[in-house]
């Protein structure tokens, strides 16, 4: 699993934008500030098992978001990281990715 993705400023000067997790049952609630306002975010969630699995967002007009995930993530430790699709060529996928929270469901 890949941990640590790049946190640095994009050629647009804009800072990366951070993700916050908090578990409010069933759900676990993404919450997040910085990305592109009225932009599409994709969520990753690492799961146990190391398998990403992906859910399509958007962020509002200030660039921040709020996102319920769909109760049927899987139980255990969830590694959670975002991105609006920015490029950043110190990233190896291409893309800036918020810092990556980890959380217990």
């Amino acid at each position: 699993m890949a941990e640590g993705h790049s946190q640095s400023a994009t050629a647009s000067g804009r800072e990366a934008p951070q993700i916050s997790a908090a578990v409010r049952p069933p759900q676990v609630i993404v919450t997040g500030h910085g990305f592109l306002p009225c932009h599409g975010v994709t969520i990753r969630v690492i799961d146990p098992d190391d398998t990403a699995n992906y859910f399509q967002y958007s962020a509002d007009g200030f660039g921040d978001l709020v996102a319920a995930l769909p109760m049927l993530i899987p139980h255990g430790t969830l590694h959670i990281s975002a991105t609006d699709s920015q490029p950043d060529a110190g990233d190896e996928t291409g893309v800036r990715w918020t810092n990556t929270t980890t959380i217990t469901v």
